[in-house]
C-alpha cells in the first residue's frame, strides 16, 4: 500500500470534518465545499482532507463501505479553512492530490480525452518530486505531488492526462535525479517504472 509524505495512521483530528461532512448544506452555513467527480472507470473509496499546517490526513471521509462509482459526485462540507487533498481509489493508490484549497472546489478525476499514466516506484528510494511535460524541451513546470505526497518504494500513484507523448522526471526528497525520460507515447495508458535503466 502506497504511504504519503502526510500519516493517516492517526484518526482523532479530523473527528469532526466526518460529523460536518454528514450534515446537510446551507446557505447561512460558513464553511468550504469540495466536490469529487468520479470519471475514471474504477470507484474512488478514500478521500482525505487535512489542514494544512498538519502533518496527518486524518480519518478518510467516505464511511467504511462507501465509495464514489464511475461517473459519479459527491460533495463534502468542511468547516473554513486551507486543506490539503488526497484522493485514492480501492486499491489504495492515489488518483489526485491538491495543495491549499481555500474555497469551493471541484475535482474532476479522468473524463473524455485522458489516459492513465501509471508511476511504478521499483527504486529503493521515496519519490518526492514527480514532473510530467507533454513538450519536447524547456520547463518542466510544477511538481505532480504538490509537496503533500510521495512514493514509497514498492508503490504506485495514477495521473489521468491528455492523451499523447509525455517527458517524465522524478526526484527523491533531496531533488536528487532518479530517472528521467524522453517523449513517451501514452497510448490508451502507460504504466512508468521508476528503477528499469531501459525507461
Amino acid at each position: 500500500m502506497q504511504l504519503m509524505k502526510k500519516s493517516i495512521l492517526r484518526i482523532s483530528v479530523f473527528l469532526g470534518l466526518i460529523l460536518s461532512s454528514c450534515a446537510p448544506a446551507s446557505e447561512s452555513t460558513p464553511g468550504l465545499n469540495i466536490t469529487i467527480a468520479n470519471q475514471t472507470p474504477f470507484a474512488i473509496c478514500e478521500v482525505y482532507a487535512s489542514a494544512e499546517a498538519s502533518n496527518e490526513w486524518g480519518i478518510n471521509l467516505l464511511s467504511e463501505g462507501q465509495s464514489i462509482s464511475p461517473g459519479e459526485d459527491h460533495a463534502f462540507q468542511l468547516p473554513a479553512g486551507v486543506y490539503d487533498l488526497l484522493v485514492r481509489n480501492c486499491d489504495g493508490i492515489s488518483v489526485h492530490s491538491s495543495a491549499q484549497l481555500t474555497a469551493d472546489t471541484s475535482v474532476f478525476i479522468g473524463g473524455a480525452g485522458t489516459v492513465p499514466l501509471t508511476i511504478e516506484n521499483a527504486s529503493n528510494a521515496e519519490i518526492c518530486y514527480l514532473y510530467h511535460s507533454n513538450q519536447p524541451d524547456g520547463d518542466w513546470g510544477a511538481d505532480q505531488l504538490g509537496s503533500v505526497e510521495s512514493i514509497l518504494p514498492g508503490g504506485q500513484r495514477i495521473f489521468y492526462v491528455p492523451a499523447g507523448s509525455y517527458r517524465l522526471r522524478v526526484e527523491d526528497c533531496s531533488h536528487t535525479l532518479l530517472q528521467e525520460t524522453t517523449m513517451l507515447e501514452l497510448g490508451s495508458g502507460l504504466t512508468w517504472a521508476v528503477g528499469n535503466p531501459l525507461q
